[in-house]
């Protein structure tokens, strides 16, 4: 072979090995060829391996506007090193054509060279601030309610501290424990349709507050984040998703990147990587005269836009029902010929596995898989482009929020159920996946008894301990918890809307307790004792502890309120325990730290268990009222009477707070078993009246 024979041959193998070891973006933002860009948007691309830190130069990615000026920025390689971000100085000009190089020479750090690309998008024509305009409640919700009754109100707020309109809190039903686990909502008068103020709650099982914070405007999805931090969507007086430390302090705050002027409350995550998802409703002018026959030539086109935010708040993964979903892939019920079309409406992110995430537009009846890396659809279920067949669930989801993955591996959706046949109602959905076969099959709808409408808003949060808490948004009873057999152990209701609820374990550290439980002598009935506990503040500011919480009467603080603590410095609360009968007694004191100012109205509060002993009293009594014990008091499913052998039978009349027999049963000497399961939680009368010798004795007790 000749020497240039033999130099063709080693350069087609070169040539033919450095092909091979080229490789093409498998992310690219904007997608090439999108329209309705907006003119702060960043340029990204990933391969999805990390990139080699040497490979980039300023010159990597270049991009020019359609006069071919060049559009400078700098460049920015995400904390997770995959992804690559050009930010432009200055805004693209609007309906302007855009083009972007990614020149030769990046690399992956496995050697991996990229392929050069050229690509181009366009600028959206006009930028629209959606809270400036006049319908802007009624392109984020619905512009009409219907009529919500005010739920019943067994167990109105005992506490006279609360602040006027505050919700009234009612526990309809509670058969789970007090274990240090507390409830989360934030309950909103929007469409005026509670006569309520909006707050930010947290209440424990009996519905006693330990924090809540008064909102100039609505303010939605209160939970603890991943990190440990508190999250909330607010308006004014801040703007975006809000996080708050374990003191409630704001300590930051996130929104869309690349120059989205609103963010949006419906979905907010913090992962566990750091990153954040944060989503906004983009509103475009569009032709829909030629999208449809009869359409608005100048209609206002609501879309949906989220983002993943790396822990920089750099915008490293950003997708837009623009260039995956078809306006007309709205149900029929959005009317795409009127001059505002909101033909998406997401309302929830899930991820669905390290390369999946799944997406809820309630607007268009489905849920959508998309791939992480590219955002490309991988199936849709439900709605106009249903790729699934539904398996013993003839009704299907209508208008649904808040899909999420359970750890059983299903899925699980809020279904409002607006556009099922009457009666609607609303449920929690669970379905089993076969993405091979691609069926669903229903595992279970849970509904609420009676049955609950919530039209809108609405939640499903699986608990670690596999129950699911249940937020109606604006149905009313307001909060249902159901164990994993699907029976309900717990029902709240108040008197407002609410968007997402939650149950969470959660301790402030504001100020601190010195004890989680104070453990009291025993003692005989109607004999007292003391116990006392330290309360540290560890802000550098002074606390001031103004009141207290108590659900029984048998005990009691001995502390003057209102009292301060300075900073650094700890406050000996002093408890006295007196029962009026036998048995054990349980209580939960709530230390409440309240300010009500021109600007702020807030509760900020701490609890400790409170348990003591009473026995009978050593002498022998000749009076029957004497000898008659009930305990436990406060009980939960059932107490025990009992009567001295000497007295005869009698018949047990209980009696609720309003004077109204609720329950009989005859009693007999010795000990009897009275069961109270089925009485709602709260004070009770009990009368005993003995026939033998025409004696009445009259005692109280507590359901909890």
């Amino acid at each position: 072979m000749t020497k240039r024979g033999l130099f063709g041959l080693m350069l087609f193998i070169a040539l033919a090995a450095n092909s091979q070891n080229h490789v093409d973006l498998k992310y690219i933002s904007p997608l090439p060829g999108s329209i309705y860009i907006m003119p702060q948007n960043n340029v990204a691309i990933r391969y999805g391996e990390k990139f080699d830190i040497l490979s980039i130069k300023i010159s990597a990615i270049r991009v020019y506007n359609s006069r071919q000026e060049e559009i400078f920025g700098d460049l920015v390689l995400s904390d997770d090193e995959k992804t690559l971000i050009y930010r432009p100085f200055k805004p693209y000009p609007l309906g302007d054509k855009i083009y972007v190089e990614v020149a030769e020479g990046l690399k992956t750090v496995s050697g991996k060279f990229i392929h050069p690309v050229n690509f181009c998008f366009t600028v959206t024509p006009k930028v629209i601030d959606i809270t400036k305009l006049a319908c802007f409640k009624e392109l984020i919700g619905v512009p009409e309610m219907p009529d919500h009754p005010i739920p019943p109100v067994r167990n109105k707020n005992s506490n006279n501290d609360l602040p006027e309109n505050f919700p009234v809190i009612d526990i309809v039903q509670n058969n789970l424990p007090d274990n240090g686990q507390y409830y989360f909502f934030a309950p909103n008068n929007d469409w005026g349709s509670f006569p309520i103020d909006p707050y930010l709650i947290i209440t424990d099982r009996a519905g006693i507050p330990v924090y809540y914070r008064k909102m100039v405007s609505s303010a939605y999805d209160l939970k603890i984040q991943p990190n440990g931090f508190l999250s909330f969507s607010s308006y004014s007086p801040f703007w975006g998703n809000i996080i708050m430390d374990s003191s409630y302090r704001v300590i930051d705050k996130y929104t869309m990147g690349n120059g989205y002027t609103y963010t949006d409350f419906h979905e907010f995550k913090i992962l566990e990587n750091g990153h954040a998802f944060v989503m906004t409703f983009d509103s475009q002018l569009i032709g829909m005269d030629t999208v449809v026959p009869g359409g608005d030539p100048n209609a206002v086109v609501l879309g949906w836009v989220f983002q993943e935010l790396d822990s920089d708040k750099n915008v490293i993964f950003q997708w837009r029902n623009w260039d995956h979903y078809q306006i007309t892939d709205a149900d029929e019920y959005v009317d795409l010929t009127g001059s505002l079309v909101d033909c998406v409406h997401g309302n929830s992110i899930e991820i669905y596995s390290d390369s999946a995430l799944l997406l809820s537009p309630r607007n268009l009846n489905e849920i959508t898989k998309i791939d992480w890396n590219t955002g490309d659809i991988i199936w849709r279920l439900g709605g106009e482009n249903n790729m699934f067949d539904f398996v013993n669930d003839p009704l299907g989801f209508s208008r649904q929020h808040d899909c999420r993955k359970i750890s059983n591996g299903n899925i699980t959706l809020f279904d409002n159920g607006q556009y099922h046949p009457e009666p609607m109602f609303s449920s929690v959905v669970e379905y089993e996946l076969d993405e091979i076969n691609m069926t669903a099959t229903l595992v279970r709808r849970l509904q609420n008894d009676p049955d609950i409408f919530g039209m809108v808003m609405g939640n499903a949060q699986e608990t670690p301990d596999s129950n699911i808490v249940t937020g109606w948004g604006s149905g009313a009873l307001s909060i249902t918890e159901f164990n994993p057999n699907g029976d309900i152990e717990f029902v709240m209701g108040f008197n407002a809307m609410n968007y997402r609820a939650y149950r969470f374990p959660w301790k402030t550290n504001y100020f601190l307790p010195q004890v989680d439980s104070l453990i009291f002598d025993e003692i005989t009935y109607n004999d007292s004792t003391a116990n006392t506990f330290q309360v540290y503040n560890p802000q550098s500011h002074e606390i001031q502890i103004t009141g207290d919480s108590l659900r029984t009467w048998f005990f009691r603080v001995q502390n003057p309120y209102p009292f301060s603590i300075p900073a650094g410095n700890s406050a000996e609360i002093s408890v006295m325990f007196k029962p009026d009968t036998i048995g054990e007694f349980r209580d939960v004191l709530t230390l409440n730290s309240d300010i009500n100012s021109d600007t702020l109205i807030q509760r900020i509060a701490i609890q400790v268990k409170l348990a003591g002993h009473a026995t009978p009293v050593p002498a022998v009594h000749d009076h029957l009222e004497d000898q008659i014990y009930l305990y436990p008091n406060p009980a939960r499913d059932h107490i025990l009477v009992h009567v001295p052998e000497f007295a005869g039978e009698a018949d047990l009349c209980i009696f609720d707070i309003n004077g109204r027999l609720v329950s009989r049963a005859k009693i007999h000497r010795g000990i009897n078993k009275v069961s109270i399961s089925v009485l709602s939680p709260g004070v009770y009368n009990l009368i005993l009246d003995f026939k033998e010798d025409k004696n009445s004795i009259f005692k109280r007790i507590i359901k909890y």
